[in-house]
């Protein structure tokens, strides 16, 4: 029925007001640790659990949300007066509120369904895509044939693993906010690594008769197994981590009353622009000279893990394993993993250095004289 169907969307919603009640009621009583764990709780079980329906619907609704429950937990950490963490309060619970009445009027439609199946396909794609297209853009340069079919069988087996979490997605929905964010965390901080690790890796091989010679004596040997391996798991992780988080806002948009057929159509017309895009890229990249291809594949697994850093930082944030102080840039913006704390922006800073520096004392060792000794 109507109602019942109003009834599970607002789940999780009165949880997030009724913690953060009890929030302020250990604050006024001199208990400001349980404050705090009662605020975090209004987060991850009040909120986080809406989050892939309200990404769907209103993801304009998440930046607010999500900034006015951490100036909660900030004003609690600073022992600030009752009277302003009560005013904080209120204005999240006036959010909440907002945001139960939009939910409650927002009509499900064929057309808006299918409109929202194919921006989340393209939205979460678009990292996934910019890495695959990054490797096979350097293999097919160099022929190594053998490589490229370990990275299409990477994402592949990711979106395989993908329609299967689809099935278990009401279990997967089902686990708790925090779980969710720390496994969202853990993806993302591992692809950081290995971002990094293979953007250096590009990096010194910006010579193609450095190239040639790696293939020659790790791809196209026994003992290039592991390399082979270590690509496809790439590959793979690249498209898991948003093959995940797709799953759960498609069924989210499936659980609003979205149409089977609406939702089957918005996946299928994404996948085709996703494809598409890719076919574009890759056969863009074949026309750049190799040094040139390398130089910029790098450059964008670079950009990427910084993206990613922020991100998984951001989500340790979320679940209060990380601290979270204020930058004096107030700018947020999802898409580029940038967020107004010291915590991720600094770690972010640190990532870039390090590449900085690497790149420069590659340069350096290249034009040494004494390097070939």
């Amino acid at each position: 029925s109507a109602d019942s169907n109003n009834n599970r969307r607002l789940s999780s919603l009165p949880i997030a007001k009724s913690l953060l009640q009890e929030a302020l009621e250990y604050y006024e009583t001199g208990n400001p640790d349980l404050a705090k764990k009662k605020a975090l709780a209004a987060y991850l079980d009040g909120i986080e659990p809406m989050e892939a329906k309200l990404r769907a619907n209103h993801p304009e609704t998440i930046s607010d949300i999500e900034t006015q429950m951490i100036e909660v937990r900030k004003l609690i950490d600073a022992r600030e007066p009752l009277a302003k963490l009560r005013t904080s309060i209120d204005k999240t619970n006036g959010t909440i509120e907002r945001i139960e009445k939009m939910l409650l009027e927002k009509p499900t439609s064929g057309p808006l369904t299918f409109l929202m199946s194919a921006g989340i396909i393209v939205r979460e794609g678009f990292e996934a895509v910019l890495i695959i297209i990054a490797l096979l853009s350097v293999l097919r340069a160099t022929n190594a044939a053998a490589a490229v079919r370990w990275v299409h069988g990477g994402w592949l087996a990711a979106i395989f693993v993908g329609l299967i979490a689809w099935f278990f997605s009401g279990w997967l929905m089902g686990m708790s906010g925090a779980q969710r964010e720390t496994m969202e965390a853990i993806t993302s901080l591992f692809a950081v690594l290995v971002l990094l690790y293979l953007g250096f890796w590009l990096h010194r091989k910006t010579e193609i008769e450095k190239w040639k010679t790696f293939i020659d004596d790790r791809i196209k040997s026994a003992i290039g197994k592991g390399s082979l391996l270590t690509l496809g798991m790439i590959s793979f992780i690249a498209v898991f981590r948003e093959a995940f988080e797709t799953v759960l806002f498609l069924r989210a948009v499936w659980l609003e009353g979205g149409t089977e057929a609406a939702m089957l159509s918005g996946v299928a017309a994404a996948f085709m622009v996703v494809f598409a895009l890719a076919f574009l890229l890759l056969k863009f990249s074949r026309r750049l000279p190799i040094r040139k291809l390398f130089g910029i594949t790098s450059l964008m697994m670079i950009v990427l893990a910084i993206i990613l850093t922020g991100k998984g930082l951001h989500a340790l944030q979320e679940t209060g394993i990380l601290s979270i102080s204020a930058s004096p840039i107030p700018f947020r913006l999802d898409l580029i993993g940038f967020y107004p704390t010291l915590e991720t922006l600094l770690s972010q800073a640190l990532v870039l250095i390090l590449c900085v520096s690497v790149w420069f004392y590659t340069r350096k060792v290249e034009s040494s004289p004494l390097k070939s000794f």
